[in-house]
C-alpha cells in the first residue's frame, strides 16, 4: 500500500507549462515615443495625470527625455527633464528662454511632476498661433536637439 501511494504522488506531479509567449525584440520601439500632447489640449484632470505619471515612469526606466516646446515670436522656449539617478527621483530641468539663455538645475521627481501638471493644464492663450507640445523622446534625439542650440 506504501508503494501505491508514493507512486500515486509521483504520478500526479505534472511539469510546469512552459510560456510561449514571444519576448519583445530589442529593436521594437518603446511605448515612450507615442507619448506626446498638445497643450492646450482637451483631456481632463485625471486623463493630465495620468499622462504625466506615464511620463514620468517612461523617464525613470528607459533611455529617454522629455522636450516641452512653446513656439515663440522669433524662438521657442524649450524645456527637457532627464531622469539622473536609477530610482527616478532625482531629474536633470534645462529650460531654454530666447530672453535669458539655458539655465539647468537638478530637481526632485515632486517637483518636475508639479510642473509638468502646471504646463499640461494651461489653457489656451487667445491670438496665440501654434500650440506648445511635450513629448517622450529617446535620449540621443534629445542630445542631439541640445547641440542645435547655442548654450
Amino acid at each position: 500500500m506504501m508503494e501505491s501511494s508514493q507512486s500515486r504522488t509521483h504520478r500526479s506531479e505534472q511539469p510546469a507549462a512552459v510560456d510561449t509567449t514571444p519576448v519583445r525584440e530589442a529593436s521594437t520601439p518603446p511605448a515612450a515615443s507615442d507619448l506626446s500632447i498638445s497643450v492646450p489640449n482637451e483631456r481632463d484632470g485625471p486623463s493630465r495625470v495620468a499622462f504625466v505619471e506615464a511620463v514620468l515612469v517612461e523617464l525613470a526606466h528607459e533611455a529617454v527625455g522629455l522636450v516641452y516646446e512653446r513656439p515663440q515670436a522669433s524662438e521657442s522656449e524649450r524645456i527637457e527633464v532627464e531622469c539622473v539617478d536609477d530610482v527616478g527621483q532625482e531629474f536633470s530641468l534645462r529650460q531654454y528662454v530666447p530672453r535669458h539663455g539655458w539655465t539647468d538645475e537638478r530637481v526632485a521627481r515632486s517637483e518636475v511632476r508639479s510642473m509638468l501638471l502646471s504646463l499640461v493644464s494651461h489653457s489656451p492663450d487667445v491670438g496665440v498661433g501654434e500650440p506648445a507640445s511635450m513629448r517622450v523622446r529617446p535620449a540621443c534625439d534629445l542630445q542631439r536637439q541640445c547641440a542645435r542650440v547655442d548654450r
